[in-house]
């Protein structure tokens, strides 16, 4: 209100007031006071216009990959749902700067957000010029789980990996196995190398334990395994063998050796 609005606006009510006081009559108050009002409103703002504000949404997980299937709610009404390639064109009636609260229903396999997001619709002069469409707004939906990859070093072949007590992969010939899962975000799980039956092998079923982030995880296992020497084979005695009997050696009699019984 400007100063001179607020000076008219109080001579009215002075003369009404006055009209009263004198006895001028009811009719010259009314009058006095119906100025005031017309002055009053002719001062206020007019309220702002409604515009038409188009908004894109277009969700997507926390990998940067199309969400598509998630529902997209203002207080109380449904906005719709995003398409394959996890966008949403809408449109909506509301003064310039109004502010849209928009609440993201994710899909399964994602989780919702905590926090509703605030949109403040405004007529921007560049979203004109360019004619893209309106406001561009970016929601997310976390997914449930996440890609654990985990290389697994143990320099042997044909040895199972377990998690969980279950055979996922083997190693191959050069003694190497590569293991990828699902997991939630923050869990933490165990891979065990089965050397039950490498007898041999040390140490026994080595194991290790991983813990995820919110985001995909890549790990390197090395077992340490070593083999055990073989053990020493034991000598064997070689046996000399007996010299087989020959054949009778003669037997030399000395030639003055008499032979019978001798007389005396």
């Amino acid at each position: 209100m400007t100063p001179m609005v607020t000076a008219a606006v109080m001579a009215g009510l002075i003369v009404a007031a006055t009209a009263v006081l004198n006895g001028a009559g009811r009719l010259v108050a009314a009058l006095a006071l119906v100025a005031v009002g017309m002055l009053a409103t002719a001062c206020q703002p007019p309220p702002p216009p409604i515009l038409d504000h188009k908004v894109l949404f277009t969700v997507s997980s926390d990998v940067g990959e199309p969400v598509a299937g998630a529902r997209l709610f203002r207080p109380g009404v449904e906005i719709g749902r995003s398409g394959a390639d996890g966008k949403l064109a809408a449109r909506f009636r509301a003064a310039d700067g109004a502010l849209l609260t928009v609440h993201v229903q994710c899909p399964d396999g994602y989780v919702d957000p905590i926090e509703d997001t605030q949109i403040v619709l405004r007529e921007l002069a560049t979203v004109k010029t360019l004619g893209e469409g309106g406001l561009r707004v970016l929601l997310h939906c976390r997914r449930t789980r996440v890609i654990a990859a985990v290389v697994v070093r143990t320099g042997y072949p044909d040895l199972p990996i377990l998690y969980e007590g279950q055979e996922l992969t083997r190693t191959s010939l050069s003694g190497v196995a590569h293991v990828s899962a699902m997991v939630p975000p923050h869990e933490t799980f165990a891979l065990t190398v089965d050397t039950s039956k490498a007898d041999r092998l040390r140490p026994r079923n080595p194991a290790a334990t991983f813990t995820m982030s919110a985001e995909d995880g890549f790990f390197v296992f090395d077992s340490g395994l070593e083999e055990l020497p073989l053990p020493p084979r034991p000598k064997k005695k070689h046996k000399r063998p007996k010299p087989k009997p020959g054949p009778p050696r003669p037997v030399l009699v000395p030639p003055n050796a008499h032979l019978g019984s001798s007389k005396r």
